[in-house]
């Protein structure tokens, strides 16, 4: 029952780092496509960007510490 729960901690991170990643995409194909950008929301932009970059780091480091802990726990 545990590995099942650890599992689906795994797969919901993934899921939240892929939907996060799915926003700075999206953020950057607004700003960029638009005709009328402003400088402005330039600034902005690379400020959403680099929040959205910290929490994927973030995440991707408990993920790896939680595989590190799971591996070395098994030996």
């Amino acid at each position: 029952m545990k590995n099942y729960l650890v599992i689906g901690v795994i797969i919901i991170v993934m899921i939240i780092y892929l939907f996060l990643y799915l926003g700075i995409e999206l953020d950057l194909k607004n700003v960029i496509e638009r005709f009328g950008i402003k400088s402005n929301q330039l600034i902005d932009t690379s400020f959403k960007i680099r929040k959205f970059a910290t929490i994927q780091l973030i995440l991707f480091l408990i993920l790896s510490l939680i595989c590190i802990y799971f591996s070395f726990k098994k030996k």
